[in-house]
């Protein structure tokens, strides 16, 4: 087989002549009442053979698009894939960042610029294509988030003619991942009718979820956690990072007990702050992180932008608190995003873009915080539940918001929150109190469940 041409649709071409036969022998053993094994497996290949269905066109697509919601581990995904099956194999494959299309030039011509190619993109992948046939292997071209160009609407426009250069090109496989919000911006409405083209989703641990917790917990050499790892956050891609980065940094090699996420973001902040001063060349006493935190809070719930700032209002929030202090806010911003703090999304009709919380619960934690911050004695807590700032929180408790209330009163204030709202609202609350209660300190909990 080495020494072949590996044909996928020669390869497709085979598995159904082979389904057609297994089909054909299993209707003549039903004739025949038999009912022996090999039917059994017959029967089990052409199950099988569905799910290679999937397999099979994504073999024989020239272009892949991977999509996903932000912090799903698209790019970790790709750029593992693209490491560990080229990279440390000494196998030639091109991997190029969103980010770094920043021009508002053509894309080809950036791709040229960037892989300084000497004549066109396309006398490049002919010598790309040789040298996989040559050697019968694959080579991915990867284009990792596009979205994070300066200028990706160009895509839009031009994605159809890059697509038609890479149809040509058996062995070479155009990759380009592209947050799930951004494809209507970034890419054409038909791109999924486009010959060659494929899309698939990525959807995080959701198939492997406790086997990716295991790898994650071996990769930063922690110790596994030795209660059941139950609660869904468990599961999320950023929230691993987040939880084993902490640690590693903290030198702390296991957890015992669920650990309240205001805990973890404490020392995730504490972490950040003291890698970014050290980066940028600021006293770390400054806290310019908390600072551009806590106004970035303090705008969103003075304005009910839960779901995000414009982009104009956070340059503007991050310049006014480090610009003072001789810090260049872009390069601020920029470490911001790159240690998933923050993230810029699309919203609405109008495709506007936003900045965000990487981590929604980040934004629900911090409000919750803020909401408490002039707060100090079980009077005045249980004044802001009955009457106060808080009442609107547990008469719509439909936000993230409210759930973290429900951890941070107990524990600071000693107030069992569901024992003070009213009494028509206790059921609405019911939720978001069951769900505090695994984050909670367990010496501080006054109901017996």
């Amino acid at each position: 087989l080495k020494s072949r041409v590996f044909d996928y649709d020669l390869l497709k071409e085979m598995f159904d002549i082979f389904i057609d036969k297994a089909s054909k022998l299993i209707d003549e053993s039903k004739e025949e009442n038999r009912n022996d094994n090999i039917m059994y497996f017959y029967g089990k290949l052409i199950n099988l053979n569905k799910k290679l269905d999937n397999y099979r066109i994504m073999l024989n697509s020239r272009t892949l698009i991977l999509t996903g919601t932000a912090g799903i581990g698209k790019s970790h995904s790709v750029a593992s894939f693209c490491y560990e099956n080229f990279y440390l194999k000494n196998k030639a494959c091109i991997f190029i960042l969103g980010q770094q299309l920043n021009d508002s030039a053509d894309i080809i011509s950036m791709i040229e610029k960037i892989l300084h190619i000497n004549g066109t993109l396309q006398s490049f992948l002919d010598e790309l294509e040789n040298i996989a046939e040559y050697n019968n292997i694959i080579i991915p071209f990867v284009i990792d988030a596009i979205n994070e160009g300066r200028h990706s609407e160009i895509w839009k426009t031009q994605f159809n003619g890059l697509a038609s250069i890479f149809s040509k090109y058996k062995r070479i496989k155009l990759t380009i991942s592209i947050r799930s919000t951004y494809i209507r911006k970034c890419l054409p409405n038909d791109f999924k009718k486009i010959e060659g083209v494929i899309e698939v989703e990525h959807r995080g641990f959701e198939q492997n979820s406790i086997d990716a917790v295991r790898q994650f917990f071996e990769f930063y050499k922690l110790q596994l956690p030795t209660f059941p790892i139950l609660y869904s956050q468990y599961y999320n891609p950023l929230f691993l990072h987040i939880l084993c980065k902490t640690l590693t940094k903290l030198d702390i090699q296991e957890i015992t007990e669920y650990k309240s996420f205001n805990d973890i973001f404490e020392k995730y902040f504490y972490v950040i702050e003291e890698e970014v001063s050290i980066k940028l060349g600021y006293m770390k006493s400054l806290k310019l992180i908390k600072r551009v935190i806590d106004k970035i809070i303090e705008y969103s719930l003075e304005h009910d932008k839960l779901y995000g700032i414009e982009v104009e209002i956070f340059y503007e929030i991050v310049n006014e608190q480090v610009n003072k202090f001789g810090v260049n806010s872009n390069q601020f911003i920029q470490i911001l995003i790159e240690e998933n703090i923050f993230f810029i999304e699309i919203y609405g009709e109008e495709d506007n873009e936003y900045v965000r919380f990487a981590y929604e619960r980040y934004h629900n934690i911090l409000s919750a915080k803020f909401l408490l911050k002039d707060v100090r004695t079980i009077e005045e807590v249980i004044s802001y539940i009955k009457c106060g700032p808080l009442k609107s929180y547990f008469r719509n408790p439909y936000n993230g918001i409210t759930e973290e209330l429900f951890i941070l009163i107990p524990d600071r204030y000693d107030v069992e929150v569901i024992t003070e709202i009213e009494e028509q609202y206790v059921s609405h609350n019911l939720k978001n109190y069951l769900n505090s209660l695994i984050w909670r300190d367990k010496e501080k909990l006054q109901i017996e469940i």
